[in-house]
């Protein structure tokens, strides 16, 4: 067997720190993707909670929830401290797609996701008293935000109140 000299050995050394390097990549390649996957289902799951918590608020308070129906249909009629209760629940319903758009800009959140984003902005859109609100209040949010709203403004869903409109099917006996 022919004998190692040093530059052999140096040889073999740095393949095996190649080898080594090849490996630490390989398994910090699976880490990023692991910790992308984690931080795009804690963002959709924030996303949720942000929009359930404003419903929730809005369910438990019949005063609230008073206000809220009718500012979607007959806005003209709140009082004023109705209309800013209801100004402080649109503020904080915009708050809350404002940080959507931003994940979705950032792509932390999925298009199969925010798809029905649209829909549920437009039943805030749809409100009667929104317009004049969203007038003075738009220069408050990003760009984004305030292009998706004019979006929504000019081409409204066909039912836009559609969580406070009627059932129209017969309960089961």
């Amino acid at each position: 067997m022919p004998e190692m000299t040093i530059q052999d050995l140096g040889s073999i050394g740095e393949l095996i720190a190649a080898i080594a390097t090849v490996i630490t990549l390989v398994y910090l390649a699976f880490q990023i993707n692991q910790n992308t996957r984690a931080v795009k289902a804690s963002v959709l799951e924030q996303s949720g909670t942000r929009s359930m918590d404003l419903a929730k608020f809005v369910a438990n308070d019949p005063e609230l929830s008073r206000i809220v129906t009718t500012a979607m249909t007959h806005g003209a009629e709140l009082k004023t401290d109705e209309k800013l209760r209801l100004q402080l629940v649109f503020m904080a319903a915009m708050r809350s797609y404002e940080l959507t758009v931003a994940h979705k800009t950032a792509k932390y959140l999925d298009q199969r996701y925010y798809s029905g984003f649209g829909s549920n902005l437009g039943v805030w859109v749809g409100a009667s008293y929104f317009s004049a609100w969203w007038e003075n209040a738009q220069m408050n949010f990003s760009t984004e935000l305030q292009d998706l709203v004019k979006e929504e403004m000019e081409n409204p869903p066909d039912n836009p109140n559609f969580f406070i409109a009627q059932p129209t099917c017969k309960p089961v006996d």
